[in-house]
Order: structure tokens, then C-alpha cells, then sequence
């Protein structure tokens, strides 16, 4: 066989990809589905990171916030209107968002961060601060949104918070770590131990 003909054949073969590729849909569709978690996203991620470490400083330029994750993946979407946006999935996010006294630490089992630096995190959410005199107060729920920067926490799903001297449970919260207030929004209970 000659050099011709296998370039002719190797050509062939191309074209019948390329036309496969073609007509089988949008690249998205080609690709396919993206496996996080339990969650599907489309596409393939443009940035892929491992034991990814981030430390977020003030203007004065004091730590604001520190923030770790087993893995990380970016991806970039097309909005309807043309504007490209990215997101980036988080596999078991830690954060620590300092305070001048005690921080409060933060854990989940995944998170998405928006182009927006807003956070949210899913899966066994918690958020606890240890005192100084060692006490510790500990906030769970299944999902939490946060806004690092100016330490605001939020979620609309139920919530438990134990402290040395009691449990409470509520519908929805609004936190603002910063400040060390805490508005539980709705069916508040609570056991209060002296």
C-alpha cells in the first residue's frame, strides 16, 4: 500500500470523526456531564486544584479569612445574555474567618464559590468558635451560604446550635460572625442550662 493511499485513508477517517463531532450536538453534549459529589455539572472543568490554599487579607492587611479544599474545579458557563460567568466546586472546603478574639472555623463536605466570592457550602455544614476559656460553640445545618469578607452567614434550612449552656434549633439564620449576632428566623426552640 502506498504513502498516498494511507494518508487517503488516515484523511478519510478524519472527516468521518469530524462529521460524528458535527452532528451529534453541541460540544456540551459531546463531552458530556461532570460528576461532583452526588451532583452532575456540564462540561469539563478549565482548572483543576489539589490541596488548594488561600489566605484573604483586609486593606489594613490583617487576615481576613484563610480557606482550604481537598480539591477544587473552575468552570466557565455562557449566560443568556453572552456573558461569560464561572463558578468553581469545592471538595471539603475549610475556612477560618478571624476575628480580633477567637476565630470561627468552618467545614463542609463540597461548596461552589461564584465569580461574586460568595460561598456556598452543602453537606454536613459546620461552623464552630472555641473561647478562650475553652468552651466552644458549635452551628450545624445542611446548607450555608457565606460572604467571607464581611463575615455574614445565611441558609434558609434548619438549624442546630449547641453552646456550653444550651441547644437550640430554628428554621433559617442570618449571622453575622464579625459582630457575634445570630437571628434565628422561624419555629425557634431552645433548652437553656445554667
Amino acid at each position: 500500500m502506498s504513502i498516498n493511499k494511507i494518508l487517503s485513508w488516515v484523511g478519510l477517517a478524519l472527516l468521518a470523526v469530524a462529521t460524528v463531532f458535527y452532528f451529534s450536538g453541541p460540544p456540551k453534549d459531546i463531552i458530556g456531564k461532570f460528576q461532583f459529589g452526588d451532583k452532575e455539572v456540564d462540561g469539563l472543568p478549565t482548572a483543576v486544584m489539589s490541596g488548594a490554599v488561600a489566605s484573604h487579607y483586609d486593606a489594613d492587611g490583617s487576615l481576613n479569612y484563610s480557606f482550604e479544599a481537598e480539591h477544587m474545579y473552575h468552570f466557565r458557563e455562557v449566560a443568556d445574555d453572552g456573558e461569560v460567568r464561572g463558578y468553581t466546586t469545592v471538595d471539603q472546603p475549610r475556612m477560618v474567618m478571624y476575628r480580633e478574639d477567637s476565630p470561627w472555623n468552618v467545614s463542609a463536605r463540597r461548596g461552589r464559590i461564584d465569580d461574586d466570592e460568595t460561598i456556598e457550602l452543602q453537606d454536613d455544614v459546620i461552623v464552630f468558635q472555641q473561647n478562650s476559656d475553652g468552651s466552644k460553640a458549635t452551628l450545624r445545618t445542611a446548607k450555608l451560604t457565606l460572604e467571607p469578607s464581611q463575615k455574614l452567614a445565611y441558609t434558609t434550612l434548619p438549624v442546630t446550635i449547641d453552646a456550653p449552656h444550651g441547644h437550640i434549633e430554628a428554621i433559617g439564620m442570618k449571622a453575622d460572625l464579625g459582630k457575634k449576632t445570630i437571628r434565628l428566623l422561624s419555629k425557634v426552640k431552645g433548652v437553656y442550662e445554667p
